[in-house]
């Protein structure tokens, strides 16, 4: 297993570092310390190394623009209504930054932080300590996340928190796919182990109700090309995806698989919901590494528990974390190449 540890430029004064491991098939992964960010998932190819996912060249191009390109989220995934919940008969309200609601865990959520890091054998372990004062959210909260790659070429993510007081703990990886790097993944086929996806308002905010795949752009329950399905929402204010899937993992816990140009990925996870993002809305001011932002050029795929569940009564609320308990939460990605 190879190992590195890179100076990766400096964000608001503080510095930043790029950790890397490699098994020895050449599948390597690189995280950031800032925003616990998977900068890197790349395979060797007969055309060289190439990358899997979307990246940017330094640092500060990745919070130029709002779509928290392969950070990691928490303590709460998608959206929360107004920021507000109720724990334990008492009323909480988190400070929003989007419009009146707060998204990905707010303004203080696992995207801002500069982590702690370190390697040890095939893991980049990241830590910090979450105090209730600096986020809004009850309790002081022990956050620990793992990324490691195995001999299998399966990289898992996985996301432990302890907490002094009840609170809330849905944390994701908004991690955005491009396995044949084309300037669209209309090539790419997915399936979705899901028979339902969440109704969303305007405002992306789930209106309590789920909705039938079969019959619509929706279904992905047999494998299909994205950009067939992508076309046929071309007459949409979204013109792609931007929806939650209600997701089944298969006997091996995989909810999705992703391909393109003899590349996959499997998604499995141990969570209830699936958000899928084609990139609809990327823009050409966003320097990515390779080349400017457009439209569908990448594809997110994020596995959590359905979202705002504390404020949704039509599906299971799996949300909490109670005092001392302590709660893993893992997403793994096997690559075939």
């Amino acid at each position: 297993m190879k190992t590195n540890l890179f100076s990766f430029g400096t964000f608001r004064g503080n510095d930043v570092y790029q950790y890397s491991v490699e098994n020895s098939h050449g599948v390597k992964i690189s995280v950031l310390s800032q925003g616990g960010i998977l900068y890197e998932v790349s395979v060797p190819t007969k055309e060289g190394r190439k990358n899997l996912v979307l990246n940017f060249q330094t640092i500060n191009e990745y919070y130029d623009n709002p779509f928290y390109v392969c950070m990691a989220i928490g303590l709460t995934a998608g959206r929360l209504t107004q920021g507000k919940f109720m724990l334990n008969n008492k009323k909480y309200k988190i400070e929003p930054n989007e419009g009146s609601n707060v998204l990905h865990g707010g303004k203080q959520g696992f995207s801002t932080v500069n982590w702690n890091g370190t390697i040890h054998d095939n893991k980049i372990i990241l830590g910090h300590r979450f105090t209730e004062r600096e986020g809004g959210f009850p309790g002081n909260i022990e956050v620990r996340i793992i990324y490691s790659v195995n001999e299998d070429n399966e990289i898992k993510v996985s996301f432990s928190a302890i907490s002094d007081k009840v609170t809330l703990f849905n944390p994701t990886l908004h991690v955005y796919w491009n396995l044949s790097q084309e300037e669209t993944i209309f090539n790419h086929k997915i399936k979705i182990n899901s028979d339902k996806h969440l109704k969303l308002g305007n405002d992306k905010l789930p209106l309590g109700e789920f909705l039938v795949n079969v019959g619509t752009p929706f279904d992905f329950s047999k494998e299909r090309i994205l950009g067939d399905a992508i076309k046929e929402l071309s007459n949409t204010s979204e013109k792609g995806f931007d929806d939650i899937f209600l997701v089944e993992p298969d006997s091996n816990g995989r909810v999705a698989k992703l391909s393109a140009n003899k590349k996959s990925v499997e998604i499995f996870s141990n969570r209830n919901g699936l958000v899928l993002f084609t990139a609809n809305s990327f823009t050409k001011n966003m320097k990515l590494l390779t080349e400017n932002g457009h439209p569908w050029m990448g594809v997110a795929t994020e596995a959590q528990n359905l979202p705002d569940g504390i404020n949704q009564v039509a599906f299971p609320n799996d949300d909490i974390l109670y005092p001392k308990e302590k709660r893993t939460e893992y997403i793994k990605y096997k690559v075939n190449f």
